[in-house]
């Protein structure tokens, strides 16, 4: 939309206007532009110089040489084009992103934990979409413990519990699904409680519990 406030000044420097600063020598157009007449010129050649209107325009035509002949109508055009500066582009956007705690408790039963043993959980869903991508899955100690997914795309996540021996341990929370909420932390649990295979109490093997061996007392 025009600035119905901005003005063009345009003034000629030649033999009726030799500094180009005498009374008449220079002429006001508005902000639509439109013709500006100079009469009564001496012939001879006119330089035509737009005052600078400010660095929002491109200017054409400005400075240019006009020759003016005796009983002559001399023409010349000069362009103003405002420069358009696009907006700057928006901040971006952070993502929207939440996480997931999820804590591991073993129960061993009243037995010694077994240092070497080990529990891993993996989790699968929008940012793991098979569940065996880099980081879906972590890996607990004989203690259990907890660990937090973050920078999780929003969605359901199954959290499963891989390569467990359920004939050792039962295990409950493994294949369930959790709600992410972006800006929100989920959490979920995983317990596994130590299976006294041999009934007695006793260490618990891998052995099914009709092969066990007979105390003697």
């Amino acid at each position: 939309t025009p600035d119905a406030a901005q003005t063009f000044e345009i003034c000629i420097t030649g033999p009726s206007f030799p500094s180009g600063s005498e009374e008449g020598a220079c002429q006001v157009v508005g902000a639509a532009g439109g013709e500006l007449v100079w009469t009564n010129l001496l012939p001879g050649t006119y330089v035509v110089v737009e005052s600078d209107p400010g660095v929002d325009w491109n200017v054409t035509g400005s400075s240019a040489n006009v020759e003016v002949p005796a009983a002559t109508r001399a023409l010349h055009t000069i362009t103003n084009t405002l420069i358009v500066v696009p907006p700057p582009p928006p901040p971006p956007v952070d993502p929207q992103v939440g996480s997931l705690d999820v804590t591991k408790v073993v129960d061993w039963a009243d037995k010694t934990p077994d240092a070497t043993q080990s529990f891993q959980i993996c989790i699968a869903g929008p940012s793991f979409p098979n569940g065996n991508e880099a980081n879906a899955c972590y890996s607990f100690s004989a203690t259990g413990g907890s660990h937090t997914w973050t920078d999780l795309a929003p969605g359901a996540y199954t959290v499963t519990e891989v390569g467990v021996d359920t004939g050792l341990w039962t295990v409950t929370g493994s294949g369930a699904s959790v709600e992410v909420v972006a800006n929100n932390a989920a959490s979920h649990t995983v317990t596994n409680t130590l299976i006294d295979v041999g009934g007695e109490g006793g260490t618990p093997t891998a052995l099914d519990p009709t092969d066990e061996p007979a105390a003697t007392f």
